[in-house]
């Protein structure tokens, strides 16, 4: 039985090893868990004070992502689901 989300996946093929990054987004708030050898090494949680609809949580997440250093990080695995 599918959750009804989707995934978008994308490899760095120019590294060799490295962080990778896993970002969840949904209604209410959005998860980074970034990880080193398989190790975690960072969780990162943002709630949202409501439920949205799907523009708002767009807005939201341009917001998170213009004021967080996580995405200038390289990583070598990025994967996002929604």
């Amino acid at each position: 039985m599918g959750t009804g989300q989707k995934t978008i996946q994308k490899i760095n093929k120019n590294l060799e090893q490295g962080v990778s990054l896993s970002i969840q987004v949904s209604l209410n708030g959005l998860s980074f868990l970034i990880l080193e050898n398989n190790s975690i090494r960072n969780l990162i949680n943002y709630s949202f004070e409501k439920t949205n609809t799907p523009k708002q949580v767009l807005d939201q997440v341009s917001d998170v992502n213009a004021n967080s250093s996580i995405q200038s990080q390289n990583h070598i695995h990025v994967k996002s689901q929604y």
